[in-house]
């Protein structure tokens, strides 16, 4: 890569999300605005792949967006003008387009579509779900650790954007939203959560009640089981469920965990599973 340090602009196309996320909560808009900025800039959805840091920060300096390739000649130095730093290495074999375009929807703050089941599409939550999130049970017996949700609707929106940028940002998953292909509708939330002491992720899955007895929760869970081995590269996955919730330890038997142990989640006795994921 040493001879193209300066840097390569890769214009993006296709399109980075399903239809049924586009059609909910005004997801179309807010791309077509994100896309509507680039045009009046006299270009396209792109990103700039350089290893120099000096033409990073002029490339960032003009409004663009910026992958840093760190290579063994570079990789002493610290870019922190890039959007993304992406290491290099002798048998690198071209950077994906849906990388690039996570990137560049990282840059325009909007949420990434994480994977799809035959039903179902996954993203990652805006602050748009808000309203959603509001009308999910506060006491979710599912797999599901989330936090209760105060009565300040503001206090939430905060809450949500720190979640986007220190979880989606940091662990690159999360909780995501679960929309139905059929009518761009939300059903529910599914994805990996962490918990405080314990190591690696946790299979987190959440169905609102007008749409359980559909198979909804095990396709959810399938598909970000699928994404977890093979875009993630996690070998063992775990979920706790609530002692009490039959339905929800049938599911996790189904997708195929097996009981561990039973320790306390806020103050209730939960089954603790666990699932080879390299098998």
């Amino acid at each position: 890569m040493e001879e193209n340090l300066e840097g390569e602009r890769r214009e993006l196309t296709g399109q980075p999300y399903k239809e049924a996320e586009l059609v909910n909560n005004n997801l179309r808009e807010k791309f077509e605005q994100a896309l509507a900025h680039c045009r009046k800039r006299g270009s396209g959805p792109a990103v700039w792949l350089t290893g120099q840091a000096r033409r990073v920060r002029q490339l960032t300096e003009g409004g663009e967006c910026v992958v840093w390739l760190l290579t063994p000649q570079n990789r002493d130095g610290f870019c922190k003008e890039a959007d993304w730093c992406l290491e290099i290495t002798g048998q690198d074999n071209g950077i994906p387009e849906d990388f690039l375009w996570k990137v560049w929807l990282r840059r325009h703050n909007l949420p990434w579509h994480i994977c799809e089941a035959q039903r179902l599409s996954l993203r990652e939550l805006m602050e748009e779900d808000l309203d959603f999130l509001y009308t999910l049970p506060q006491d979710a017996g599912d797999a599901f650790s989330g936090q209760k949700m105060s009565g300040d609707y503001r206090t939430e929106q905060e809450k949500l954007e720190a979640y986007r940028k220190r979880i989606y940002g940091f662990y690159g998953f999360g909780m995501w939203l679960v929309v139905s292909k059929e009518d761009g509708l939300p059903v529910g939330l599914a994805g990996l959560q962490m918990r405080s002491g314990f190591a690696g992720p946790e299979l987190g899955f959440f169905i609102a009640a007008q749409y359980r007895g559909k198979g909804y929760a095990q396709e959810a869970c399938r598909a970000v089981l699928a994404y977890a081995k093979t875009e993630l590269e996690v070998g063992y996955m775990r979920a706790m469920v609530d002692l009490e919730n039959k339905k929800s330890r049938a599911l996790c038997e189904r997708l195929g965990f097996t009981q561990e142990n039973t320790v306390k989640c806020s103050g209730r006795p939960c089954i603790v599973y666990g699932l080879a994921m390299d098998g």
